[in-house]
């Protein structure tokens, strides 16, 4: 499916929304939403944030303190810093609670047992609709 590859291309555009790549790709974005979900085994939604938090917590090792949270924030898609502040907190306590939580929670993956996936992460903090 072609349009991880899309996502992947134009995740940095503050104006790129799942509605508008079903627009483009003359799709229902609920049927987007579903086929990308049965074929990846995550919402596009989850993959799109993951794209943009991955490279907001590059350019924040890289940076080491000297940029402002609101231009790593534009640089990674975000519209301000207030949403990749909102990211990165769900994410850091997600990961410090990871270890703590019960099996019976978790995904039946045993390779997800051992590694802390960032799209899995996403995919726990993705609203359902």
């Amino acid at each position: 499916m072609a349009v991880a590859a899309l996502v992947n291309e134009r995740y940095v555009d503050r104006g790129f929304t799942i509605s508008r790549l079903g627009r483009e790709l003359k799709i229902a974005p609920a049927v987007l939403r579903r086929r990308f979900r049965r074929f990846y085994g995550l919402p596009v939604a989850a993959h799109l944030a993951s794209r943009r938090l991955e490279l907001a917590e590059l350019l924040l090792a890289k940076a080491a303190g000297s940029a402002e949270l609101s231009r790593i924030a534009r640089l990674s898609g975000y519209h301000d810093a207030a949403g990749l502040r909102r990211d990165l907190r769900r994410v850091q306590r997600l990961r410090r609670l990871r270890p703590w939580r019960p099996l019976a929670l978790r995904d039946p993956s045993p390779s997800r047992w051992t590694d802390v996936e960032l799209p899995t992460l996403l995919h726990t903090l993705t609203p359902r609709r």
